[in-house]
């Protein structure tokens, strides 16, 4: 029993100073709301190719302060309004990205948030136009995919908080509102470093009213998993 006790111990204070180093490398919980009337600390960049066009995205009074609305009702350009900002996540296995969004019923209209490491990325999208869905477009290297795709009908054209999940094995779910949509639906832990985040608004019809992102290091899920283990051995 001591030899238990002392085992909880030392995993306990483990934890404590493993949390505190982690707490000083991980970034600030990214949450942007753009209430202060501007986007600074954003560029206005493509972002996957720097070289690349964007929009500059307006904003606008929304029902919870203020939103980005891309520009532009016609189909003269399709190119979209991008926001990019820097990053530094390393080592990341839980993931969490909100965005509060709507998009719009006519083509081309998405809303989307994108995390990067150079050119690979997941990008977590609200479709407008007649795919009504949301969706999860990832680029890990050897082209576009869409391992997620949901149908969700109107709601695409509403406010609503999309939330994606990644857990520590790398399962990935869709929350709408805080209801889960989808369960599972895809397993992946290729990408655990990012280097920048960017927003995405197509045409006048797409806004996000906010977006909100969550890392949680390998290191303390791995020592969160430890301490279960020796919970459930001394119960």
């Amino acid at each position: 029993m001591k030899n238990r006790s002392m085992m909880m111990f030392v995993a306990g204070v483990a934890l404590i100073a493993l949390s505190t180093a982690a707490e000083a490398d991980l970034p600030v919980l990214l949450y942007e709301d753009f209430d202060d009337g501007d986007f600074d600390g954003w560029a206005v960049q493509h972002p996957y190719s720097p070289s690349g066009s964007s929009l500059t995205p307006d904003i606008v009074s929304s029902p919870e302060g203020y939103s980005i609305r891309g520009v532009g009702s016609g189909y003269g350009s399709l190119e979209a309004a991008y926001l990019v900002r820097p990053v530094a996540m390393n080592n990341i296995a839980a993931l969490s990205i909100e965005m509060r969004a709507k998009s719009g019923p006519s083509w081309p209209n998405m809303a989307g948030v994108w995390l990067l490491n150079d050119t690979q990325w997941y990008r977590p999208l609200d479709y407008g136009e007649s795919s009504k869905a949301a969706a999860l477009n990832v680029n890990l290297g050897a082209g576009d995919q869409y391992p997620g795709w949901h149908y969700i009908g109107n709601r695409a054209y509403e406010w609503h908080t999309f939330g994606w999940n990644r857990d520590s094995s790398g399962w990935w779910s869709l929350r709408i509102d805080g209801q889960m949509e989808a369960e599972n639906f895809w397993q992946d832990t290729t990408l655990s470093s990012f280097n920048k985040i960017a927003l995405e608004v197509t045409r006048n019809q797409s806004e996000i009213e906010w977006v909100r992102v969550t890392p949680e290091p390998a290191t303390l899920t791995l020592l969160a998993a430890g301490l279960l283990f020796l919970r459930r051995r001394r119960k």
